[in-house]
């Protein structure tokens, strides 16, 4: 399949991005199209993507917690956590479950966070995707501690055991991701 992303970009970009996504769907029909992308308002015509064969949507919240998330991420952060996960059940909604991702980053916030995180992704329709935290050693969380291995397959198999009570899953479905 193919992942079309593009960061954090600003509401200048958006009639650029909606070029790129229809024009990649119409050249390759059949061919499996994510899109990965900070939900700006306006940007995703839910109906008309899923109408030209988009399949699947990745809207990460990685980070669960408001106020570590406002420290960690400000830009992407600005429109808030609702705004996150009332977009992720519209795209739940429009498209079907199972279509639409988010994925938590492990060990930036406590486990319980990111377990209510996941419990929030999966009540939406949406499939949680975890992923351990590791610093990059150019940016201020450089010197931040990355979850242990012990830590981080905790959250795997407590979340895990969420997605099967709560009839949902964990992802990425796809091998490769």
């Amino acid at each position: 399949h193919l992942l079309i992303s593009g960061g954090t970009p600003g509401p200048k970009h958006i009639p650029a991005l909606q070029h790129v996504y229809e024009s990649v769907l119409q050249t390759f029909p059949g061919l499996a199209v994510d899109i990965m992308m900070v939900p700006l308002p306006g940007l995703f015509d839910l109906r008309r993507l899923d109408a030209l064969g988009v399949n699947e949507f990745s809207i990460n919240l990685e980070v669960f917690d408001e106020d570590i998330a406002k420290d960690v991420m400000r830009h992407k952060q600005r429109q808030g956590r609702q705004y996150y996960l009332n977009f992720l059940e519209e795209a739940a909604e429009t498209l079907g479950a199972g279509r639409v991702r988010s994925m938590l980053m492990v060990g930036i916030e406590s486990a319980e966070s990111t377990l209510a995180g996941a419990r929030a992704i999966l009540e939406r329709g949406c499939v949680p995707v975890l992923s351990p935290f590791k610093p990059d050693p150019v940016t201020p969380m450089a010197d931040a501690r990355p979850p242990r291995a012990a830590e981080t397959l905790d959250v795997f198999l407590r979340a895990t055991e969420l997605a099967d009570r709560l009839g949902g899953a964990l992802g990425p479905t796809c091998p490769p991701c």
